[in-house]
């Protein structure tokens, strides 16, 4: 049996952008109607990578909210077992990978269709840790080896939307902690060196054992304040952690893209262009700051002719373009490259 130990603790706040227009399926054939159903399965990854929100996202797939986009799709293609045990998945037999990219603004816009949060495309890097327990001892990894190299990370990493790092495990490791200590007490035991020489905003402990014939997973995440728990569970150890990182996406994304609408709030980007005097600049500021609707309102980026700011709602980003469009001073502005990811545009009405 295999089994994970996770804990999670946040240290600094470091970030790294993400590409959450991807996703990565099981299906069971290469048949044409196993692809189409892929694709449904696809999109909830996707929508799951660029929101955060599970159970949201869920409620939709059971729906049947999410079918028939497959104009959405980009390219596709399919991947063997050795080519998909890169990316932690275990599959046998006919069974395929699907793996599918989106056009960027069109999943951008069926996430505010859907009414879904927005998961900012910068997010806290996570510094995984791995500990194997044996009977007699327990071990760092071999980065060598295939099911615990840099380039499964990194491939967990674009699967998930996660940026994930791992450590060094030299000489400078050992000497700070090895891994028995690490093993008995945890990401607390960490020494100042240790974590100075890795300034990241997240740490995650996967303590793996494995048996003959299952594997099983037992979490443990250390969040803002107190421990969780969660199993997850795979047929070997790049599956196991594959789940375990599954299970970390779910966390953050309710941590990242919830928090702010846990009392029913929303985050949303609005970018404001065409702004050509200070007059129109107080103006703008002041009409938002006004909106009963805007709980908070953070100015991301300020230019000569526009501004980008961060709102926390009480409303949809789709109630709030409502307001917005109905107001004597804005109105909708075309998409174009500078927009934001589930961002809305607009420009002074003249």
């Amino acid at each position: 049996m295999l089994a994970i130990v996770c804990l999670l603790q946040p240290l600094i706040t470091l970030a790294a952008r993400v590409d959450p227009y991807y996703a990565m399926v099981v299906i069971p054939s290469q048949s044409a109607e196993d692809v189409r159903v892929g694709f449904d399965v696809a999109i909830r990854e996707a929508l799951l990578n660029l929101s955060g929100d599970q159970t949201s996202v869920d409620r939709l797939m059971a729906g049947g909210m999410l079918s028939g986009f497959d104009s959405l799709v980009a390219s596709r293609r399919l991947l063997s077992s050795d080519s998909a045990a890169d990316y932690g998945f275990a599959i046998s037999g006919s069974e395929r990978v699907l793996e599918v990219n989106f056009f960027e603004q069109p999943l951008n816009d069926l996430l505010q269709k859907l009414e879904l949060p927005q998961w900012q495309l910068e997010r806290p890097e996570t510094l995984v840790w791995v500990v194997r327990q044996t009977p007699f001892n327990a071990e760092y990894p071999d980065l060598e080896s295939p099911g615990m190299s840099r380039r499964l990370m990194s491939n967990l990493s674009r699967r998930y939307a996660m940026p994930l790092v791992v450590p060094e495990y030299d000489l400078e490791d050992l000497r700070a902690i090895n891994a028995q200590r690490l093993l008995d007490e945890g990401l607390a035991a960490l020494p100042e060196q240790v974590l100075e020489r890795y300034p990241v905003d997240r740490m995650l402990l996967l303590v793996l054992q494995a048996g003959s014939r299952s594997t099983s997973v037992s979490a443990s995440l250390i969040g803002l304040v107190n421990p969780d728990r969660w199993q997850s569970s795979g047929v070997n150890e790049t599956a196991a952690i594959a789940d375990a990182i599954g299970e970390l996406r779910r966390l953050m994304g309710r941590e990242l893209s919830v928090a702010a609408s846990a009392s029913g709030h929303n985050t949303v980007r609005l970018e404001v262009r065409d702004i050509r005097s200070d007059i129109e600049y107080q103006a703008v500021v002041r009409y938002l700051s006004e909106l009963i609707v805007i709980e908070q309102m953070d100015i991301l980026q300020a230019s000569p002719s526009g501004l980008l700011l961060n709102l926390i709602t009480s409303t949809t980003s789709t109630g709030l373009s409502r307001v917005l469009a109905s107001s004597d001073l804005l109105e909708s502005a075309s998409a174009e490259a500078w927009q934001p990811v589930q961002g809305l545009t607009f420009q002074i009405r003249r």
